[in-house]
């Protein structure tokens, strides 16, 4: 990887799992002999009806407890929509298929009503935006206490207790001072800390950061980053870190998942994704990081944004991509089959040409 992208920190070595996909077999790092506690196959959104529109196609990964997967792209990728789709957080109309494993069971096709039980004890959501997420007319401890009070049967008492209990897990000074307060009372980073605690009440398997950091300043990120990566150690909860921050990914994700208009274009381990770049839409990404030491001007073919490749079979990347040839207006690559865990969906990669994506070799 060049000198002027992220610094990147890998995460935890481990075997290769494979899960499946449109795209062929896709491998992630794992620990050796664990299943996975959130499997995702094949998972697509469809939105509107006239026609509906594909706002998420295809997109598998297998995350593992202790385990940080980092989806990474542009606004507007898709990131957040597959997260919202695992979670059945979607728009009235919105349509989920594919298959959502949450310890083996099966989530896929169940009505929102059901998906409600799962919500907590089995997944969580940190949002982006703490002071547009917290209800302004109730009390910090309500709204901390509210989904305890939905999963157990807790006395007012125990809630109170538990309640304090999550602030002072999440180092909010004074929790019982706060929990009366309100949230327009608490600074972004105090706000970020209680939605962490919210999210975390039920102590979820699984927990969604949807840019939990982006509203802050870089001191309280970092403080928040710290915060969370301590609770995931210390809960072992499997984190899916939604982000356009590569920098975030790099040194707190073990493996990433780069989406591109919906679709997987590239996965791997975060240290093989970062310092092997195969797919051009990657290092574009790595070259929009803002360098102290040196200006790179940020690539883009100019393109009319009414017309995507993908509608005609293409790559949905080959409008703003320096390496774009006839084929890939022309036929959609897939992830490509490798060796390893790293793999990508271009027929021009950056790498070997004996790596390049072949449809053949599918």
């Amino acid at each position: 990887m060049n000198d002027r992208a992220v610094n990147v920190a890998g995460g935890a070595h481990g075997a290769l799992v494979a899960t499946g996909s449109s795209g062929g077999t896709v491998l992630t790092s794992a620990p050796r002999g664990a299943s996975p506690v959130l499997k995702v196959t094949d998972l697509s959104v469809e939105i509107g009806s006239e026609p509906p529109r594909a706002v998420v196609s295809g997109v598998s990964y297998s995350l593992f407890s202790g385990r940080t997967l980092a989806i990474i792209g542009e606004s507007g990728s898709g990131k957040t929509m597959s997260a919202r789709g695992v979670m059945g957080l979607l728009p009235p109309g919105a349509r989920v298929t594919g298959s959502i494993e949450l310890d083996g069971e099966e989530l896929a096709g169940r009505s929102a009503r059901e998906l409600r039980r799962y919500r907590g004890p089995g997944f969580a959501m940190v949002f982006q935006d703490p002071h547009r997420s917290l209800n302004p007319t109730m009390r910090v401890g309500d709204q901390v206490g509210e989904s305890l009070k939905i999963h157990y049967s807790l006395t007012r008492r125990q809630v109170a207790d538990r309640v304090a209990e999550l602030l002072r897990m999440v180092r909010l000074p004074a929790p019982d001072q706060r929990a009366a307060q309100y949230p327009h009372q608490l600074s972004g980073g105090m706000r970020q800390r209680v939605m962490l605690a919210i999210a975390l009440a039920c102590r979820p398997k699984v927990l969604f950061a949807d840019e939990a950091t982006s509203a802050l300043d870089v001191t309280t990120q970092a403080k928040i980053m710290e915060l969370l990566a301590d609770l995931q150690s210390e809960l072992q909860m499997a984190v899916v870190m939604i982000s356009h921050n590569l920098g975030l990914a790099a040194n707190y994700a073990d493996d990433v998942l780069v989406i591109y208009d919906g679709r997987t274009v590239g996965q791997g381990p975060v240290a093989e994704v970062f310092e092997n770049v195969q797919m051009p839409y990657t290092q574009l990404l790595l070259d929009s990081v803002p360098s102290v030491d040196r200006v790179v001007p940020l690539q883009v073919r100019p393109t009319d944004p009414t017309v995507a490749a993908h509608e005609t079979g293409g790559c949905a990347f080959a409008p703003r991509c320096p390496r774009v040839a006839e084929r890939c207006t022309a036929e959609r690559p897939l992830l490509a089959p490798t060796s390893g865990a790293h793999r990508w969906a271009c027929w021009h990669p950056l790498g070997n040409a004996e790596r390049r994506c072949d449809r053949e070799d599918q």
